[in-house]
């Protein structure tokens, strides 16, 4: 299991010259991504984990398969802008030690979204039975929900039609990317409760993009309006930082057909990662909760 991780990290970052771009899946040469953008901290040493293995990478967390356009037009001249900024002035703002409840920033959410989906794209390629050279080489599958992604990141579509976002304050070193995450309450009600969606949390904000053509529950959370270039912080209000992740003992969750789950940043740039088919308990179980019940507590520390 440890040779078979290394090999796919590896293939992975290697990718290849020229293959379909994991964006537009036009055929054309491939060029390295780093996720998230170097500029919110990504451009250094990073270890990556799996059942307590290390690999080492010494240039960041980055992947070989988007074409140059996608890669230094549409994300990094013009969505990646907007993760930056807002990373750097949440980070500014920590620094300066005000105190204060909650912030508004302007921002255009519709490229922050856009941002996050396209690096989500760029890292999501896996196949049990085939190398990633292999799918690179090959026409990009039909996927329900990549397609609906892919079309977004793409203007090819304006909203995310039959799809919420929800978002809050993310101060955490975590990173968490899980594009299939299925969590349920199979208890405290007459009939099961179900989230389905994608999740995609780091520092500062968390995005939870749900189908709600297939859920059956709710989140409380803000949720984003694209009508509205801003979003308002809780500095104060600090959701536990494996929300929703971590399952009450009513709940039950699946993150199906994922395989790449976290992505952990220490100080002052170190990275880890995880690759892996299931969800692993969190240190400290929660107590009991609705499927709808924020997490508040604050986090042991993250080794």
């Amino acid at each position: 299991m440890e040779l078979f991780f290394n090999e796919k990290i590896k293939e992975l970052k290697k990718g290849v010259n020229i293959g379909y771009c994991r964006i537009c899946g036009n055929y054309r040469k491939l060029t390295v991504n780093h996720v998230p953008p170097k500029a919110c901290g990504n451009n250094n040493r990073i270890e990556i984990i799996y059942d307590n293995k290390k690999l080492i990478s010494q240039n960041g967390l980055n992947c070989k398969t988007i074409c140059e356009e996608c890669n230094n037009i549409l994300l990094g001249s013009n969505y990646d802008k907007e993760l930056i900024r807002l990373y750097k002035e949440i980070k500014s703002f920590n620094k300066s030690g005000i105190i204060v409840g909650k912030i508004q920033k302007n921002i255009d959410v519709k490229k922050l979204v856009r941002c996050l989906l396209g690096h989500l794209l760029s890292i999501c390629v896996y196949e049990k039975n085939n190398t990633i050279q292999e799918l690179l080489k090959n026409k990009i599958k039909n996927n329900l929900l990549f397609n609906t992604y892919r079309d977004f990141v793409l203007g090819k579509t304006d909203i995310l039609k039959n799809y919420s976002c929800y978002y809050w304050y993310y101060p955490y070193d975590n990173i968490v990317i899980t594009p299939y995450f299925l969590k349920a309450d199979v208890i405290t009600g007459p009939k099961i409760l179900e989230l389905f969606g994608t999740i995609i949390k780091l520092f500062p904000i968390a995005l939870y993009i749900i189908d709600e053509s297939n859920s059956t529950a709710e989140i409380d959370c803000k949720k984003i309006d694209f009508n509205q270039n801003c979003l308002t912080f809780d500095i104060k209000e600090k959701i536990k930082y494996d929300f929703p992740e971590l399952p009450s003992k009513n709940e039950s969750l699946s993150d199906f057909m994922c395989k790449w789950q976290n992505i952990i940043r220490t100080e002052p740039v170190l990275f880890r990662t995880q690759w892996r088919t299931g969800l692993t308990p969190a240190p400290n179980p929660l107590s009991a909760s609705s499927i709808s019940q924020k997490r508040s507590e604050s986090p042991d520390t993250v080794s």
